[in-house]
C-alpha cells in the first residue's frame, strides 16, 4: 500500500490518463480547426477587408496552423515524422506571440480609418510574427 487515498489513485491511473489526453488531443484539434474557419469566415462577411483583416488572418495562419498539424499528428499517432520537431518548435513560437498579436491585431481595426503609416506597421508586425514562426 503506497498510502496514496483510493481517489487519488483513480486519477492518477494510466486508463484515466490516456482517456483525458484524448479528449484534449480530440478538443484542441477542434479549437484550431473553428479558429481557422472564423479566420476564412472573414473573407465571406460581404464588407471590404482591411489590410489588417488581411493581416489578422495571416497571423491566425501562422498560429493555428502548426498547432492544429500537431494535434491531428497526435491524434494519427504519427509524431515520429520527420517534421515533428520543426513543428514544434514553430507552435512554440506562435504559442508566445500568436494570440497577443492576433488580439491586437483584431483590436486596433476598430475605427476602420487608420493613417498609412500604421497599416505599415500592421504589415511589418506580421511579417515579423510570422518570420519568428517560420524561423
Amino acid at each position: 500500500e503506497s498510502g496514496m487515498p483510493k481517489w487519488l489513485q483513480a486519477i492518477m491511473s494510466p486508463q484515466l490518463r490516456s482517456v483525458l489526453q484524448a479528449i484534449h488531443l480530440f478538443s484542441c484539434a477542434g479549437l484550431f480547426v473553428s479558429i481557422l474557419l472564423l479566420a476564412v469566415a472573414m473573407f465571406f462577411t460581404g464588407g471590404a477587408l482591411t489590410t489588417c483583416d488581411v493581416c489578422l488572418v495571416i497571423c491566425v495562419l501562422a498560429f493555428a496552423g502548426p498547432h492544429l498539424a500537431v494535434a491531428v499528428w497526435r491524434i494519427a499517432a504519427v509524431a515520429t515524422s520527420a517534421w515533428h520537431p520543426a513543428v514544434l518548435s514553430m507552435v512554440t513560437e506562435a504559442a508566445s506571440l500568436g494570440p497577443q498579436m492576433c488580439l491586437l491585431l483584431a483590436l486596433a481595426d476598430v475605427h476602420a480609418t487608420i493613417p498609412t503609416i500604421y497599416r505599415c506597421v500592421h504589415v511589418a508586425a506580421t511579417l515579423a510574427f510570422v518570420g519568428s514562426v517560420a524561423v
